[in-house]
C-alpha cells in the first residue's frame, strides 16, 4: 500500500512514534504536539475530517496495539470506514448498539455481486480488532458535521464498556466489501451499486454512506435576515393565493433542488394568469366600449378569444415569465444576493453530474451594468437550472446535477436568488 502512496513529508516524532506507514497511506491527517492547545498529542483530521481527532496515549504499553492498528489502514475521506490494506477490504462502521429485532437477521447476512468481471463479496460481521482500537482512542473534535463522527461514537462506548451502562450497547457490527483493490472513485462506483441491490432487495437495508468532496466549492455567504433594516411594525396585507402559499411556505424546508424547484413553481403558476402588454391593452379596449352593456355577448366573445390567443402555444411560456419577472421584481433586490456571493455568479458552475451553468455577471459587473437587462438574464439562467433539475438530463449540454453535498453548496446562492425574486412576485403580481 505505501509503495503507492503519495510522497509526503512525515514529521521526525511521527517517525519516533512508529506511524511513518500511517502518514505516508493518510495524507490528511496531521500530528499536533501537546503545546498546541492539546493535553496530549493528538492526530487531527483523522479521515481529513476535523470533526474528529485521535488522542495518543502516553502509556507505552497502550500506544503500542494503537500504533500497530492504525498502520495497517487507510481513512477513506469518502466512506465511514477503514481500508485495511493487508487484506484489501472496506469495512464500514456500522453501530456497536444493540439492534432491533428486526435486522437481527442482518449478522448472518452474507452475498456475492459479480459485476463486470469483478466478484465483489459482501457481509455483515463483528468489527474486527483494529476498527475497535482505533474507536477507543477516538473522539470528537468539533460538531459532528454531516459525517456523524463517522458512526464512530458506539464503538467508542463499548470500548470504555466496564465503565458505561450497557443498556443499549451490544455486538459491534461492521459490513465488509471483499475482493477490491484500492482506488477510491472505482470504489464509490462500485458501492454505490452494492448500495442499490442492497435497497432493492430488502427496503429496510443499511446502506453505505459515501460523503461527497465538496472542499472545492467555496460556502455562499447567508441570505440577509430582513427584507428591509427591520421588521415593520405595521403591515397592509392582502389575501394570497393558497396554492402559491403552500409552494412558499414548502420551499422552506427541503435540500437545494426540492427548494429551487417550488420556488419555480411559483413563477410558473403565477406567470399562467400574467397577461402580457398586449393581451393587457386589448382587454382594456374591449371593457372601454361604451356599448359594452348591450353587446354583452360580443364583449365575452373578444374576451376570451384574446386570451385565447394570449395562452396558445408553449412558445408563449418563456416570454411570459420573463415578462413577469421584469414587472414584478426591483434590480436592487436581486443585487443584494448577487453582490454577497459575487464568486458564485462570475464563474461558471459545474455540477456533480456534467452540468455547467454559465456566468451571470461579468467579474467587474456593478448594479449600474445589472439593472440593464438583468433581470432578463436571471431569468434565463433560472429556466436553465429548472429544466436540469426537472428532467433527467439536459438536452442541450447532455448534462445533468446529481443530489449531491457539493451540488447543494453550488445551488444555495441560486435558492437565496430566486427566493428572494419569487417573493417580489407574490407580492407585487396582482398589482400589475
Amino acid at each position: 500500500m505505501s509503495e503507492d502512496s503519495p510522497i509526503v513529508e512525515i514529521s521526525e516524532r511521527a517517525i519516533e512514534l512508529g506511524l511513518k506507514e500511517f502518514f505516508q497511506n493518510n495524507p490528511d491527517s496531521v500530528l499536533l504536539p501537546k503545546d498546541d492547545g492539546e493535553a496530549r498529542e493528538i492526530i487531527a483530521q483523522p479521515w481529513g475530517d476535523p470533526s474528529l481527532k485521535v488522542v495518543l496515549p502516553e502509556a507505552d504499553e497502550a500506544l503500542a496495539p494503537l500504533v500497530q492498528a492504525l498502520n495497517q489502514v487507510l481513512l477513506p475521506k469518502r466512506f465511514s470506514a477503514i481500508w485495511h490494506c493487508e487484506t484489501k477490504s472496506l469495512e464500514v462502521i456500522w453501530t456497536a448498539y444493540k439492534l432491533a429485532d428486526s435486522y437481527n437477521d442482518l449478522k448472518s447476512r452474507e452475498f456475492d455481486i459479480s459485476l463486470e468481471g469483478t466478484n465483489i463479496h459482501c457481509r455483515f460481521g463483528r468489527s474486527t480488532d483494529i476498527l475497535l482500537e482505533i474507536a477507543k482512542h477516538t473522539f470528537p473534535a468539533s460538531n459532528p458535521g454531516v459525517t456523524q463522527f463517522r458512526n464512530l461514537q458506539s464503538y467508542h462506548r463499548y470500548t470504555k464498556r466496564p465503565e458505561q451502562s450497557e443498556t443499549s450497547i451490544g455486538e459491534p457490527i461492521s459490513f465488509f466489501i471483499e475482493g477490491l483493490e484500492w482506488d477510491e472513485e472505482d470504489l464509490v462506483k462500485k458501492v454505490n451499486v452494492v448500495n442499490f441491490y442492497m435497497t432493492y432487495y430488502d427496503t429496510s437495508s443499511p446502506i453505505v454512506l459515501v460523503h461527497d468532496d465538496d472542499s472545492d466549492v467555496r460556502e455562499a455567504a447567508a441570505r440577509d435576515r430582513y427584507l428591509i433594516d427591520t421588521f415593520p411594525e405595521k403591515i397592509t396585507g392582502r389575501y394570497i393565493d393558497e396554492h402559491i402559499l403552500t409552494y412558499w411556505m414548502s420551499a422552506f424546508t427541503g435540500n437545494e433542488i426540492t427548494r429551487f424547484n417550488l420556488y419555480y413553481r411559483i413563477i410558473e403558476y403565477a406567470a399562467l394568469h400574467f397577461a402580457n402588454e398586449d393581451t393587457a391593452t386589448k382587454l382594456k379596449l374591449i371593457l372601454a366600449r361604451p356599448d359594452i352593456g348591450t353587446q354583452e355577448s360580443k364583449a365575452l366573445f373578444d374576451i376570451l378569444s384574446v386570451f385565447a390567443s394570449d395562452m396558445s402555444g408553449k412558445s408563449d411560456e418563456i416570454p411570459r415569465r420573463k415578462k413577469l419577472l421584469e414587472k414584478c421584481v426591483d434590480p436592487r433586490i436581486l443585487w443584494r444576493d448577487i453582490d454577497a456571493n459575487k464568486h458564485c455568479f462570475t464563474n461558471e458552475a459545474c455540477f456533480d453530474g456534467g452540468y455547467c451553468l454559465p456566468p451571470l455577471i461579468a467579474e467587474k459587473a456593478t448594479f449600474d451594468t445589472f439593472k440593464i437587462g438583468g433581470v432578463d438574464t436571471v431569468a434565463d439562467h433560472f429556466r436553465k437550472l429548472r429544466n436540469v433539475l426537472s428532467h433527467g438530463r439536459d438536452q442541450y449540454s447532455d448534462g445533468l446535477i446529481s443530489p449531491t453535498r457539493r451540488n447543494y453548496k453550488l445551488l444555495r446562492p441560486w435558492v437565496n436568488l430566486i427566493q428572494s425574486a419569487v417573493g417580489e412576485v407574490v407580492i407585487y403580481k396582482d398589482a400589475l
